[in-house]
C-alpha cells in the first residue's frame, strides 16, 4: 500500500557515467537508466517513462516535496530506482514490452499541459485595441485616397495613398504580433511569446522604410522630372479627402496617446520617456505612424495648393519627397528601438540598483553580485543575480523551527553513548539529518526571496538566483 515517508537523506552519487557527458545523451546510450540512489521523479513521469500505472505505484512509498513552480503546492514524488524496479516487474509480467525513457513526444505533451495549467491566459488590453482602431481607419482612408490620387494625378496624394496602404498592412502585422504574444508558454518557448510584439514592430518599421519612404521619395523624384498635370475640378474633393483622413488619423492618434499616457502614469514616468523606452512597441508604432499621417495630410494639402496657385509642379513633387523622408525617420526610430529589445536590452540601471538594494536588505544575504535584468517582452523582465548566503542566519532560522531544542538534545544523547563507534554513528546520522533539513530550509528561503522581488517589482516575472 502506498504510504508517505520522509525524504531520503543525502547520499553520495552512485553512478559510473562520465561527468563530461550530459544526462540525456548518456541515458540514450544505456539499455536501462542508472540514476543515483536519491533521484526522484513525479507521478506523471513515472507513468510516461516507465509504463507503470497509478495502481502499480500504490505499492511504493512516496514523499511530498516543495513545488518547483509558483503555485505554492507540494508535489508527490517517488524514488526513481524503485520505479525502475517496478517497471521491470511490470514488463516481466508481459503487460508492456519496454519503458519509453526520454520519450520526447510524451515529454512535450506533459510540459505543455503543465504550462497551460499554471499560466493565466492573457486578455486584450487598451494597447491591443488601438491596433484594431488603426486598421479600420487606415483601410477606409486608403481606399478613398487611392481613388482621388488617380482622378487628380497628384504625386502628393498618391504618396499619401501609399502611406495609408503601408499603415494598413502594418496594422495587420501588428495584430499578428499582438495575437501571437497572447499565446501561452510551451516547451519550444518556455518564457512565452511576448517578444513577438518587438518582432512585428521591427517588421513594421522595415515595411515603412522600404514601401512607404522609398516609394514616396521615388515617386516624388520622378514627378519632378516627368510632371503630371493636376486636374483642377477634382482638387476640391481631394482637399476634403485629406481633411477627413487627418480627422480619422487624429482620432486613432488620440486613442493611442491616451493609452500611452495611462500606462506612463502607472509607471510614474513622463509620456515622452515611456515612448522613447519603447515598453509597448505596438502602441509606439501607432503613435509614430499616425503622427506622421496627420502631418503628411497637411504637407500634401499645402503642396497641392501651392502647385495649383503657382502652376509649379515642383511643389507637388517636393511634397511627396518630404512625406517620404518623414516616413524614413519614423521607420529608423522603430527599427532602432525594437532591435535593441530583441538583442536583450537591460532595464534602466536605476531599477537594477533598486533590485540590488532590495536583495541586500534580506538578513540571509551577505552580498549581491552580477545583477542582470533584461526585457524578454513588454513589461516582462527576467532577473539573474549571484547572491552570497549567510549560513549562520539560515542555520539559526532552521534550528529555531525545531521543537524545544530537539537538535541539542539529540547531540547530547549521542555524546553520552558509551561505545565510541555507536557515538560516532549517531552523530553522523544527526548531522546528515539536520544538514538535509538546513538545505531544505535554504530552498524555502530562496523561494521567499524570489516572491518578495516579484511583489516589489511586478515587471519581474522570472527570477534566477545563483548561490555563490
Amino acid at each position: 500500500m502506498m504510504r508517505r515517508v520522509r525524504p531520503p537523506r543525502l547520499c553520495f552519487l552512485q553512478t559510473s557515467r562520465p561527468f563530461s557527458t550530459s544526462r540525456l545523451e548518456y541515458r540514450k546510450k544505456l539499455v536501462e537508466p542508472v540514476p543515483s540512489k536519491n533521484n526522484t521523479i513525479t507521478l506523471s513521469r513515472a507513468i510516461d517513462e516507465y509504463g507503470v500505472s497509478q495502481d502499480d505505484l500504490k505499492t511504493l512509498d512516496f514523499f511530498m516535496v516543495r513545488s518547483p513552480y509558483e503555485d505554492g503546492k507540494e508535489i508527490k514524488v517517488f524514488l526513481e530506482d524503485k520505479v525502475i524496479e517496478l517497471g521491470r516487474r511490470v514488463r516481466a509480467g508481459g503487460r508492456i514490452e519496454k519503458a519509453s525513457k526520454n520519450d520526447l513526444e510524451k515529454y512535450r505533451n506533459r510540459q505543455n499541459t503543465r504550462m497551460a495549467q499554471q499560466t493565466k491566459k492573457s486578455t486584450w488590453n487598451e494597447g491591443d485595441t488601438v491596433v484594431i482602431w488603426q486598421f479600420c481607419g487606415n483601410a477606409s482612408i486608403f481606399a478613398v485616397k487611392t481613388i482621388f490620387a488617380i482622378k487628380t494625378g497628384s504625386a502628393s496624394m498618391l504618396s499619401e495613398a501609399i502611406h495609408s496602404l503601408v499603415d494598413t498592412a502594418n496594422s495587420i502585422v501588428l495584430y499578428y504580433g499582438v495575437h501571437t504574444a497572447r499565446k501561452q508558454p510551451s516547451v519550444d518557448h518556455p518564457y512565452g511569446y511576448e517578444n513577438m510584439r518587438y518582432v512585428t514592430s521591427l517588421v513594421s518599421g522595415v515595411g515603412i522604410f522600404c514601401l512607404g519612404a522609398g516609394v514616396s521619395v521615388w515617386h516624388g523624384a520622378t514627378s519632378a522630372v516627368f510632371p503630371h498635370e493636376l486636374i483642377g475640378s477634382e482638387l476640391q474633393m481631394a482637399y476634403l479627402v485629406l481633411a477627413g483622413s487627418a480627422l480619422i488619423d487624429s482620432i486613432v492618434l488620440m486613442k493611442a496617446m491616451i493609452t500611452a499616457s495611462e500606462q506612463a502614469s502607472k509607471e510614474k514616468t513622463t509620456l515622452w520617456k515611456y515612448i522613447s523606452e519603447g515598453k509597448n512597441p505596438s502602441v509606439n508604432v501607432i503613435l509614430m505612424e499616425d503622427s506622421c499621417a496627420v502631418l503628411g495630410c497637411v504637407v500634401a494639402g499645402v503642396c497641392m495648393g501651392l502647385t495649383q496657385i503657382t502652376g509649379n509642379h515642383l511643389f507637388d513633387a517636393s511634397g511627396s519627397v518630404i512625406i517620404g523622408f518623414m516616413l524614413g525617420g519614423v521607420a529608423s526610430f522603430l527599427m532602432t528601438q525594437n532591435s535593441r529589445f530583441l538583442i536583450g536590452k537591460s532595464i534602466p540601471q536605476k531599477q537594477v540598483l533598486a533590485i540590488q538594494d532590495h536583495l541586500e536588505l534580506h538578513p540571509a544575504i551577505k552580498g549581491v553580485y552580477d545583477v542582470k535584468a533584461t526585457y524578454i517582452g513588454p513589461e516582462v523582465v527576467r532577473l539573474k543575480a549571484e547572491i552570497d548566503i549567510d549560513g549562520a542566519v539560515i542555520g539559526s532560522a532552521y534550528l529555531s523551527e525545531l521543537d524545544g531544542g530537539v537538535a541539542y538534545d539529540e547531540f547530547i544523547a549521542a555524546g553520552e553513548a558509551k561505545l565510541p563507534f555507536k557515538r560516532r554513528r549517531q552523530i553522523d546520522e544527526y548531522l546528515t539529518l539536520h544538514i538535509n533539513g538546513g538545505i531544505d530550509h535554504l530552498g524555502k528561503e530562496i523561494d521567499n526571496i524570489e516572491l518578495s522581488v516579484k511583489k516589489a517589482f511586478p515587471a519581474v516575472k522570472h527570477v534566477d538566483l545563483e548561490i555563490l
